[in-house]
């Protein structure tokens, strides 16, 4: 079996850009339940040229 993975035909494990920002959601989410009561600011940049707006 790890012969197998050495060989370099294993599939990546992040297939998309996605998954890092759902881990920053979630991370998030895990903070904002632990300190709820503190002042944050926070901004979401879009990187792309596509308008996000059409998936919401």
């Amino acid at each position: 079996m790890l012969k197998r993975a050495m060989t370099g035909h294993a599939s990546p494990i992040l297939t998309s850009l996605l998954d890092t920002d759902a881990y920053k959601l979630h991370m998030q989410q895990a903070v904002f339940h632990r300190y709820h009561d503190i002042t944050v600011a926070a901004e979401f940049r879009c990187r792309g040229d596509e308008l996000l707006g059409l998936y919401a």
